[in-house]
């Protein structure tokens, strides 16, 4: 009964979440146009569900945040790169591989550190590191696979490079994202984390550990099998060469 509540709630919270990530990519809420480039908050809702759920959920919302983002690059383009965010492989690509990165980072924090207080402490920091990996990702995407591109637009804005142009972006822009993150998701994720979802993480957690002790367990069979094994050949080999010694007496 227990995880039928938890797994309704779940869902519940899943529909939440990416009614969230839709309704911030048509208002301008998610997205904020500061030239040369388009600033997005989108990747707040992912970060607090990487941080409540793991790497498997937050994979989940970075491919609906990088679904919304690529729909919105074909319906209503705002910024000289939205073009280029028609790709797949700019828009929903980095976006999955930033949700499955923070749900890890997040999933580590929790099993690790022992110290509540520590892992706000250390969940602050990473939701500014982690936003900052977000842009690292859509940056290098477009560096791969629009090089020439990327490179006659840095000359024509006067930059020295590509890469100095994304500096400059990660300086500006991409800093404020990552503050505005370290902000609003801890307001948000902690009180839930606390209240709202505690049974629902508690047996999530559990069942990690669970599996951890079980993988552990399990391990020290299998040595504990080859050891044996291992014994067994020997013990068989000095009795075919008692065999044979007697054989030759």
């Amino acid at each position: 009964m227990k995880n039928k509540r938890a797994k309704i709630q779940e869902i519940s919270l899943d529909a939440m979440f990416l009614a969230l990530i839709l309704l911030m990519t048509f208002t301008p809420i998610g997205f904020i146009a500061i030239p040369p480039v388009s600033a997005t908050l989108i990747h707040i809702p992912v970060l607090i569900g990487a941080y409540l759920f793991g790497r498997r959920k937050g994979a989940i919302y970075g491919l609906f945040f990088g679904v919304m983002s690529m729909t919105k690059a074909y319906q209503s383009p705002t910024s000289i790169l939205d073009p280029y965010f028609q790709n797949p492989f700019i828009s929903i690509l980095p976006r999955v591989l930033f949700g499955y990165v923070s749900g890890f980072v997040f999933e580590r924090l929790r099993l690790h550190i022992k110290s509540t207080y520590v892992e706000k402490i250390t969940s602050i920091f990473f939701c500014f590191f982690l936003t900052m990996l977000h842009s690292v990702f859509v940056f290098t995407s477009l560096a791969v696979f629009y090089a020439t591109d990327m490179n006659a637009m840095a000359s024509e804005a006067s930059y020295a490079s590509y890469w100095a142009f994304v500096g400059i972006i990660l300086l500006t822009q991409s800093t404020i994202e990552g503050a505005l993150a370290s902000i609003i998701v801890p307001a948000v994720s902690f009180p839930i984390d606390r209240y709202a979802l505690k049974g629902l993480l508690i047996h999530r957690l559990s069942t990690r550990k669970k599996e951890k002790v079980t993988e552990q367990k399990n391990s020290e069979i299998v040595e504990n099998a080859e050891v044996k094994i291992v014994l067994d050949k020997d013990e068989k080999e000095k009795e075919i060469m008692l065999h044979i010694k007697k054989d030759e007496r």
